[in-house]
This record gives structure tokens, C-alpha cells and sequence, in this order.
């Protein structure tokens, strides 16, 4: 058993390393790429939606204004809060939007 491995390492080593280096890098790139693809959906849906830049939803009790959305995340000015969200929760959070009552005015706060 010993000498069948010592055989096939000795023959084709070489060619083995370069395999499993090639699958190393090869999974990388692939996952690199559906994460670039996911990215560019994601972006395109948010900036598509209907909650878009300049718009204002209460999170926590407080008034936010969507200043921008960015290609990776969003992000929401409340007077001297920043909020920096990741597309990826941005979209799977449920929004308050304020109702006219709740005296909605178009300044930071």
C-alpha cells in the first residue's frame, strides 16, 4: 500500500499540486464573481425601488433621510447619526415609512 502511494506521489506529485491549486484559485474566482453578480442585482433592485434616495423612514423610533445608495450599501443621515446598511439587509428589512401626520418636513433633524 505504502509503495502504490509512494508510486503515485513520486509519478504524478507535480501534476496533483497543480490540480488542487488550480481548484483552490478556481473556487475563488467563481465565488468571487457570483458575489460581484449579486452585488450588481441587489444594487440595481434598491435603486429601482420605490424607497429610493431622498426618502425618509423611521427606524428605531427616529427619523432617517436616505441620503445615497451606494453600490454596497445605503446610507442614512439623522442629523449627526450615519447609518451605513449593506445592501444585502437593506433589503430584507421592513421599513416604517412616516405617515403626513407624523409631520414629515424635508430637513435633517
Amino acid at each position: 500500500m505504502e509503495q502504490t502511494i509512494n508510486e503515485i506521489i513520486t509519478n504524478y506529485g507535480a501534476q496533483l499540486w497543480l490540480g488542487a491549486v488550480t481548484l483552490i484559485i478556481t473556487t475563488f474566482i467563481m465565488t468571487w464573481l457570483k458575489n460581484l453578480v449579486r452585488d450588481i442585482f441587489n444594487y440595481l433592485k434598491v435603486k429601482s425601488a420605490s424607497i429610493g434616495e431622498q426618502s425618509i423612514v423611521i427606524m428605531n423610533g427616529k427619523k432617517y433621510f436616505v441620503e445615497q445608495i451606494r453600490f454596497r450599501q445605503v446610507k442614512l443621515v439623522n442629523g449627526d447619526d450615519i447609518m451605513l446598511i449593506p445592501l444585502s439587509r437593506w433589503m430584507s428589512m421592513s421599513l416604517t415609512l412616516p405617515r403626513y401626520r407624523d409631520g414629515i418636513d424635508t430637513k435633517h433633524e
